[in-house]
Formats: C-alpha cells, sequence, structure tokens
C-alpha cells in the first residue's frame, strides 16, 4: 500500500517552514499528513489559514455508514468552486472499522487513458455529470475536467445527489465500479493520532470511509 508522506510541525514557529513542505507533497502526491503540536481547534484554524482561505461546513457531523470516494462539496458551480484543499483531523477514534478510502483521480484517469481511451472520452465531456444541491440546483460538470493551466480537475460522487444523461450512465458505473472501489487504486488510512491532520487536493484526492461501530469525533 502506498504510503502518505508524514511533514512534522512540533510548534507554531515553524509553521511557515512546514506550509512549504506541504504544498511540495500536495503538488507529487495529492496528500499529506501534518503532525502538529496539539488537537486543539485552534490549531487546525492556523493551519487552515496559513493554507487559504478558510470555507468549512456548517456541521461537522460523523455518520458511521459507508461514504464512496467523492469530491468534497462537488456541486459547486464555477462561481464558487470547491474548495482546493480539504483537511480533516480526527480527535476522537474508538472505533471498530471506519478506514478513510482515497482514491488518486490522476494515477485513475492515466490508467484509463492508457487502457481505455473512449471510456476517458466520454468520462471527460461536458455535462457527463451532474449534482444537485438541495433538491433545486444543478451543476453539471465532466467527471476530468481540464483547467485553463492544463491541469485535471475531478468532478465525482456516487450517491443519490448524483445525475447522469444516458450516455454517460454505463461510464460512470464502471469508473465506480472497477476503478475507485478497485484495492488497486485505494489508498486506506486509519485516523487515530489525534494531533495529525490529513490534507488532500480536492480537486485530485477522492476520499470516503468504511463502516464503523464506536465512536468518531472530528474537528
Amino acid at each position: 500500500m502506498e504510503q502518505v508522506p508524514l511533514i512534522y510541525c512540533h510548534s507554531l514557529d515553524k509553521l511557515n517552514d512546514s506550509v512549504l513542505n506541504i504544498k511540495s507533497a500536495i503538488e507529487d502526491k495529492g496528500i499529506s499528513f501534518l503532525q502538529v503540536w496539539d488537537s486543539d481547534i485552534s490549531t487546525l484554524i492556523t493551519v487552515s489559514q496559513a493554507l487559504g482561505t478558510i470555507h468549512a461546513h456548517v456541521e461537522n457531523n460523523v455518520i458511521e455508514e459507508v461514504i464512496f470516494p467523492h469530491t468534497d462539496e462537488a456541486f459547486q458551480s464555477t462561481k464558487m468552486s470547491p474548495p482546493k484543499m480539504v483537511l480533516l483531523q480526527y480527535v476522537e477514534d474508538n472505533v471498530k472499522g471506519g478506514e478513510l478510502v482515497l482514491v488518486d483521480s490522476k494515477k485513475v484517469l492515466e490508467s484509463i487513458l492508457d487502457e481505455r481511451p473512449k471510456l476517458a472520452e466520454i468520462l471527460m465531456r461536458p455535462g457527463c455529470i451532474s449534482f444537485c444541491q438541495n433538491g433545486e440546483s444543478f451543476s453539471s460538470f465532466p467527471v476530468y475536467e481540464r483547467m485553463s493551466d492544463d491541469s485535471i480537475r475531478v468532478h465525482f460522487r456516487y450517491d443519490s445527489k448524483v445525475f447522469v444523461p444516458d450516455w454517460s450512465r454505463e461510464a460512470i458505473k464502471f469508473l465506480h465500479q472497477n476503478y475507485h472501489m478497485n484495492p488497486e487504486f485505494q489508498i486506506k488510512v486509519i485516523p487515530n493520532e489525534k494531533n495529525q491532520i490529513l490534507i488532500l487536493d480536492n480537486y485530485r484526492i477522492l476520499y470516503g470511509q468504511d463502516a464503523f461501530i464506536g465512536n468518531r469525533k472530528m474537528h
């Protein structure tokens, strides 16, 4: 299993140096752990502010069910894009099961382009996937969107908020079942260190979780 980079930041005065290392790790792997000096919510906020503008969920509800790998806030339109980075800190994790499931979309797309170019063509077509917010507004995207700087941004969920046209239905199902749920493309992480912050490139890494029993609390 691929290892997630771990960056140490034992005090606030080391944060600026750590931010440079975080950005380098995110650029390379799309993911990093940051070992910080405590698990207080103020520390998470300080780290987040050092990386950019904060957009927080109103509620940090933790559910015990399976969550399929997905893009956080996938339904956001181009006027307010999904967050570039997602920071997760589990301050209580007394559970059985509940591994975090991470999928590197860069590696998935590279494999699809090499082995199934027709599938890639469908998944990169505008309108391939749509997301519903609050039962009203829809935002449509390609799964893999090529940006103006030639980078690729992933847009994906696999739940009741997703709607797809007939021409992409089988492609979306195939992507989910044969790539995102394939252990070959997954990194599984057990968040058992409360002073660690998991930092994800939300434009590249999909994240979900296995079902669990027990108590889990996150900032």
